[in-house]
């Protein structure tokens, strides 16, 4: 007779020991910890530029809802993309709108390095 023939069987042999399962819990939990602690963004951070798709898309959505007053907005945006891609490359270029840049920053006056109060 073998040696693992005398071994008990155990109640049930799938099971995870203790020690192993609460080592898994832990290492889940420190990744979902990890996950979860992201930078918060800064609200007046500037916004990404708009996509000459999503610029079409704001122009022509008023003209082809009231087109079709009865389409869902899932229907709209399809039939919104379905005119976009019907439309020749040269009419996709979209004249983006020009933001102007604030004006640089002036010089200290002259004598008074670093514009501080002198004494």
């Amino acid at each position: 007779m073998r040696e693992l023939d005398s071994l008990p069987l155990s109640p049930r042999p799938h099971q995870v020991p203790e020690e192993v399962r609460k080592q898994r819990l832990s290492q889940a939990k420190a990744k979902k910890d990890k996950i979860l602690k992201r930078k918060n963004k800064d609200p007046n951070a500037p916004k990404k530029a708009l996509s000459a798709f999503m610029l079409y898309s704001n122009k022509v959505r008023d003209s082809v809802k009231k087109a079709n007053p009865d389409m869902s907005f899932g229907e709209l945006g399809k039939a919104i993309a379905n005119k976009w891609n019907a439309m020749g490359p040269d009419q996709k270029k979209v004249e983006r709108p020009v933001v102007p840049l604030p004006p640089p920053p002036r010089p200290p006056p002259p004598g008074r390095p670093g514009g501080g109060a002198g004494g």
